[in-house]
């Protein structure tokens, strides 16, 4: 069994019969079952601000965990006095200042490239683990996957429709370009240091080969482009 403490972030593994954590000595027992029913809750959760609504219960009952903290950095921020539903709430929608950069100003730009990287929630979260730059790169990377999911795949400007039919090869054709163009933007931001830029872009370009199963040949097409 391998499980986190949420005391003080360690790792522990192999320790089913421990009731208290070997580094900092907060208690284990009883910890994981509870954890593991609200995940399961926000699994199940259909829409964002549902999901939302369950991670809020579930911090109020085990504060400073540090598992729901981490899932609760993929919920975004919304505008509360509107009964709308904002896209913001989609953390990942913070990525769209490289698809649609001109949707944007200067100011929303910064704002959303700030809490893309300084998020007070992301470097706590940095903070309580053993490897905060795999964390990171973990978080750039579920992101990434989100992001071309729902703003690219679930857009019917860059996919069409071929008769109902979306073939895989067709699929990564269709959103090559558009991916293209969001790495190339992400590795010529200047208002990021390199090695966040590098980052980020790496990880926008292994997510799309994890969703693609590692086909890119379109996707190497369109970034040989501007080479």
């Amino acid at each position: 069994m391998t499980m986190r403490c949420r005391q003080c972030g360690k790792i522990i593994t192999g320790k089913e019969e421990m009731s208290f954590c070997p580094f900092c000595g907060c208690r284990l027992e009883g910890e994981k079952p509870e954890r593991e029913k609200w995940l399961k809750k926000i699994g199940e959760a259909r829409t964002y601000p549902e999901r939302k609504a369950v991670l809020e219960k579930a911090l109020q009952e085990l504060p400073d965990d540090p598992e729901l903290e981490w899932e609760a950095l993929f919920i975004g921020h919304t505008d509360e006095k509107s009964k709308a539903v904002q896209m913001s709430i989609i953390k990942s929608y913070l990525l769209e200042i490289y698809r649609t950069p001109g949707d944007f100003s200067r100011a929303q730009r910064d704002r959303m490239r700030t809490e893309l990287f300084q998020d007070p929630q992301l470097l706590r979260c940095l903070e309580r683990t053993e490897n905060p730059q795999q964390r990171r790169y973990d978080y750039l990377l579920r992101l990434s996957k989100e992001h071309i999911s729902i703003f690219l795949e679930g857009n019917n400007r860059i996919m069409g429709n071929w008769f109902g039919l979306r073939t895989e090869k067709r699929r990564e054709k269709l959103m090559a370009p558009a991916a293209a163009s969001i790495i190339l933007r992400m590795q010529q931001d200047d208002s990021l240091p390199e090695e966040e830029r590098k980052a980020l872009s790496g990880a926008y370009y292994q997510a799309f080969s994890d969703l693609m199963d590692g086909k890119t040949s379109f996707l190497e097409e369109e970034l040989a482009r501007y080479r």
